[in-house]
């Protein structure tokens, strides 16, 4: 059984891989507007649009205040450290539902779909990870 502070560890682990894929995508979708010409049509120069905001692991925090323990696990919330101290949407994460780490270590990216009790329940009826909402880090 891994402790809380270990479990913290493995969120930011698996935010990490989440983040890498997002700006991976990012620039998928950069490139696939540039391919078909219509980089012009978003802005007048040839250059990165400004809602592309780097953001790295080292600005993401969890907010241990909304951390929901329960009997298996735990719930983690986290959001961009910019956004937190400064309110300024323009800092704040996107997609950023939360993830429920057992105590097992295994990891959840859970969806908004579903109230977070519901989550539980299904976890503690080991019926998570066939949701189709659900990703298995």
């Amino acid at each position: 059984m891994i402790s809380k502070e270990e479990a913290k560890d493995i969120v930011l682990e698996k935010i990490k891989i989440l983040m890498e894929e997002g700006k991976e995508n990012e620039k998928n979708f950069i490139d696939s507007i540039r391919e078909q010409g219509l980089m012009k049509l978003i802005r007048e120069v040839d250059e990165e649009p400004d809602w592309i905001e780097d953001c790295n692991v080292d600005d993401v925090v969890i907010t241990d205040e909304n951390t929901i323990e329960f009997d298996g696990g735990w719930i983690f919330y986290y959001q961009n450290k910019k956004f937190l101290e400064t309110r300024d949407i323009n800092h704040a994460l996107e997609g950023n539902s939360p993830i429920l780490i057992s105590e097992q270590g295994k990891a959840f990216f859970l969806s908004n779909e579903r109230e977070i009790e519901e989550y539980i329940e299904l976890f503690k009826k080991n019926r998570l990870a066939n949701l189709d909402e659900i990703r298995v880090l």
